[in-house]
């Protein structure tokens, strides 16, 4: 810049554009005239149009969302048919329903606090030195999200152990997993009441 150059100023009825680095006015003969009002008219309609387009193109997705859901009464009734199906089989000292329905990577936490794996709860159940006259479940409490469901019982046992009879129950907390070949038990904790 030089000292004492100064640029013109533009009076305010001139439109400036720049082009290509030169600066041209373009004379209008007045002011140009900016309506707030419809400014903010249009900025709604827009904000309108985008926000209903928002909601007509989800539609769809929620549709399917509910076609993923799966058939939760069925599900839970058949979870509930598995948790009756261990007491059952607690009773009989049978691990083969332990085996089909524990997951692989299954793992859980007795009511003594020994934490196992599948094969330690298949163990369990073939050596128990128990000998059961009654073993039942009861409350199923059922919560499912999607494939993983979260399942509360009461498991009710009486019977005896080296000739001393024994009545107890537990709280037992079972993770569940819907995998294709059905639900599988992927974590266990079970808690022992305090006896009467």
């Amino acid at each position: 810049m030089c000292p004492g150059f100064a640029f013109p100023p533009i009076p305010s009825h001139y439109d400036a554009t720049l082009y290509l680095g030169t600066l041209y006015p373009i004379t209008t003969g007045k002011q140009p005239s900016r309506n707030l009002n419809s400014i903010g008219a249009a900025m709604k309609k827009l904000f309108w149009l985008a926000f209903l387009f928002l909601v007509v193109s989800s539609a769809p997705l929620r549709a399917q969302e509910d076609e993923l859901k799966p058939n939760q009464e069925a599900d839970r009734q058949a979870i509930t048919n598995l948790e009756q199906g261990f007491a059952h089989a607690i009773q009989l000292n049978n691990s083969t329903i332990f085996n089909t329905v524990f997951s692989d990577d299954f793992s859980g936490v007795t009511y003594y606090g020994e934490v196992i794996n599948k094969a330690k709860q298949i163990q369990l159940i073939q050596t128990s030195p128990n000998t059961y006259s009654f073993v039942h479940c009861s409350d199923v409490q059922v919560k499912i999200y999607r494939d993983v469901a979260s399942v509360f019982s009461l498991r009710t046992e009486r019977g005896s152990i080296q000739g001393r009879q024994f009545s107890r129950q537990f709280r037992v907390l079972h993770v569940y997993i819907n995998t294709p070949r059905g639900w599988r038990v992927i974590a266990q904790q079970e808690t022992q009441l305090p006896g009467k």
